[in-house]
């Protein structure tokens, strides 16, 4: 697909970045009034939280004190975002992104690990978080004050390993990927039941925890990692497999909308093939009705409509991280670029080159 470059940036604008702040891309770059593209990064072993500029903000590094992987926005303090620590971590972060600050650092619990996502409330009080039980291995969502990070309850997920989790479009129902796989910080990211995979997606009453219900994956060898929501309740829900890396025609997401079981996406088994048994993200424009699916192993995204038609894919380096605003579709990558994604023409055009930065799996839309 044609991809051309606007932006290269120089060494000693580098540099000036190594000091405390991105370097700023051509005047004409800007995300939209009002908004910002954040992700976690990491640059020669040390780990930021990064804001992409807009017209009227610069953005900032904010240094953090691990690898962070899944940003949350606080309804109420827009400019400010809660970042867990990749999975299994023992780190959660709130910082600023117009200040360029840490502004608080939480512990995981001695018997927990966080699983790194979260997700606020629609009122900003409170902080859903999943986590694992380090001695049993079961899955849990804490219940979090917002301010304080005290813990007020905990659900269990059903499952093991959750990772990501959404807020359903009725504000009560939390959306959870069980990846089904155990792992612990002594361990790091050693895999402990490799094989004997049982991954789901859950719905959980966030009032409650009452279960409403939970979907398993026909597979012991693929991983429920990431989700995406439409206004109209439909889920889907990115997959890594974790078998034999000869195996061909692997899918990699799935879709909920109400039924009685998960339904495999479909594409031509070129397209699967080409993505290598790994999906990094996955998010929806609500102005074309479509998922996003990316896959860094493959250089490439695929593209679906929210009715689950394979529509094509986008060519782009390590593509990890990608979010829409307004039709407008944005992609980062661990190669330190940024691309703009047209999903009518299936192009994508590289915006800016960061050299050394790695973005994260995921890429956030902030309002400042």
């Amino acid at each position: 697909m044609p991809m051309t470059e606007t932006e290269m940036v120089t060494r000693r604008n580098f540099l000036a970045a190594a000091a405390g702040l991105l370097v700023l891309p051509k005047p004409g770059f800007s995300i939209a009034p009002g908004l910002q593209l954040v992700s976690p990064v990491s640059r020669d072993g040390e780990h930021f939280a990064a804001g992409l500029p807009t017209a009227r903000n610069a953005p900032h590094l904010v240094r953090l004190p691990m690898r962070g992987h899944g940003l949350s926005l606080d309804p109420r303090h827009p400019d400010e975002a809660l970042i867990i620590g990749r999975r299994p971590g023992t780190i959660a972060v709130k910082v600023s992104m117009t200040k360029g600050t840490l502004i608080q650092q939480w512990s995981a619990a001695e018997d927990r690990h966080f699983l790194g996502h979260a997700v606020f409330s629609r009122d900003g009080d409170t902080i859903f978080m999943t986590e694992n039980n380090a001695d049993s291995g079961r899955g849990i969502v804490s219940v979090r004050d917002a301010t304080s990070f005290r813990v007020l309850a905990e659900y269990d997920t059903h499952g093991i390993g959750p990772h990501e989790l959404m807020m359903m479009p009725d504000g009560v129902t939390l959306a959870v990927a069980n990846g089904g796989i155990r792992t612990l910080p002594e361990t790091g990211r050693v895999k402990l039941n490799r094989g004997r995979i049982e991954t789901s997606l859950v719905y959980l009453d966030s009032r409650t925890g009452q279960l409403r219900g939970k979907y398993v994956v026909p597979s012991t060898q693929q991983s429920l990692r990431h989700l995406a929501v439409t206004p109209d309740g439909r889920v889907a829900a990115a997959l890594q497999f974790e078998g034999d890396k000869k195996t061909p025609d692997v899918p990699l997401m799935m879709f909920h909308h109400g039924e009685s079981t998960l339904k495999f996406a479909t594409a031509p088994d070129t397209v699967w093939n080409r993505m290598r048994h790994y999906a990094a993200s996955v998010a929806y424009d609500p102005l074309s009705d479509c998922f996003a699916l990316t896959c860094p192993l493959g250089d490439t995204m695929g593209i679906w409509s929210s009715a689950g038609e394979y529509l094509g894919s986008i060519a782009v380096p390590k593509v990890s991280g990608v979010a829409f605003h307004d039709g407008r579709g944005f992609a980062s990558n661990e190669l330190g670029e940024v691309y703009q994604i047209d999903l009518l023409r299936l192009t994508a055009t590289r915006l800016a080159h960061f050299p050394g930065m790695q973005w994260d799996n995921h890429l956030y839309l902030a309002r400042v």
